[in-house]
């Protein structure tokens, strides 16, 4: 996992955030088809595409088997390293993360999507055991500018913005039933959301993230990560991935059951920079707030426009502030995210 030199990351995040339609329902293009490789597992037969597993990335034994698709289950640890994967006892018994003062980790699989011209990866990991029968409820996770979202899944307390919280709140969402899924912005994860860009922050159907969210709809619905729900989808996310989790409310109404907005604000501001419509989609899922008192890089005062706009119209909001946090997940948002989540099913 590679991110940028840290000392340059607070003139270039506040390069993004000042700068910083319905999905289709019809069978995929073939732009849209997914490229399912199987890097660590060499010896593993040749099986017709539709049949081969995503890339694991994890130390956990084992080879997945090919009938369980993209619901490879790889949650045994410790002791159970030995022990067959697709043990029910286990399955019940095992974590998919592990988490300590220096690390907060947790086992994942990617999914590259060719998009038009371009390969998007999403990385992503569902729930231990059984999933409902209408499938696991599914959280959108946004990373922000210039680093990976793989960071939701691997983290320390010493990187920056906080990424130790947002790897635990991967934690607490798998423990609590979510399935997880975390694309990567263009450039595998160097650049920043679409969301507020011109122009396509006026004309988002043109966007190619929106041609990657309708591809993981579509994926969704397939069920190409895992028995999910195409009808249970949350999302949240930080600075431009906080703008992104905003867009799902705006551009794909009905969708979203509840979002989670971290040091950002409405879908088209930027940094300092915000102009909230007088009017917000009727259906805006309830959406919390978590923002940090000194944040600098998106004044604390833009989200309180978007918070106060969602009121006026009857949306349920929460707002949580860290008097002493800037621009960074807040220590309470693996709990207070995974809360509000499971408030609105």
């Amino acid at each position: 996992m590679s991110t940028p030199h840290r000392a340059l990351w607070p003139v270039l995040l506040g390069l993004c955030a000042a700068c910083s339609s319905e999905p289709s329902s019809t069978p995929r293009s073939p732009g849209q088809q997914e490229d399912m490789t199987t890097s660590q597992n060499n010896d593993m037969p040749d099986l017709p595409k539709s049949q081969i597993n995503d890339d694991m990335h994890g130390d956990m034994p084992g080879e997945p088997s090919p009938e369980m698709g993209g619901a490879v289950d790889m949650g045994a640890v410790g002791d159970m390293a030995q022990a067959d994967m697709r043990a029910p006892d286990m399955a019940q018994a095992a974590s998919r993360c592990q988490i300590t003062p220096e690390r907060a980790r947790c086992d994942y699989l990617t999914r590259t999507l060719q998009v038009g011209l371009r390969r998007r990866d999403v990385h992503y990991q569902l729930p231990v055991g059984e999933a409902p029968q209408s499938g696991w409820p599914v959280a959108l996770l946004f990373q922000g500018s210039l680093y990976t979202s793989e960071l939701f899944f691997d983290a320390t307390p010493d990187l920056p913005h906080g990424a130790y919280y947002q790897a635990q709140l991967v934690a607490r969402l798998l423990e609590r039933g979510f399935a997880v899924l975390a694309p990567e912005v263009r450039l595998n994860g160097s650049t920043y959301w679409d969301t507020n860009i011109p122009p396509y922050s006026f004309a988002w159907t043109t966007a190619p993230d929106h041609d990657l969210m309708v591809a993981i709809f579509d994926g969704i619905a397939y069920r190409d990560y895992g028995e999910l729900d195409e009808s249970s989808l949350y999302a949240s996310g930080i600075s431009s991935g906080g703008y992104m989790t905003s867009r799902m409310a705006v551009s794909y109404p009905g969708r979203f059951k509840a979002l989670a907005i971290n040091a950002a604000s409405y879908a088209t501001c930027g940094g300092s920079v915000c102009v909230v419509p007088d009017e917000l989609p009727e259906d805006h899922p309830p959406t919390a707030f978590l923002h940090g008192q000194k944040d600098r890089t998106v004044p604390i005062s833009t989200m309180h426009l978007y918070a106060d706009r969602l009121e006026q119209q009857g949306v349920e909001v929460q707002r949580h502030i860290d008097e002493d946090a800037g621009h960074d997940w807040l220590s309470v948002s693996p709990g207070v995210i995974t809360d509000f989540f499971l408030a609105h099913p």
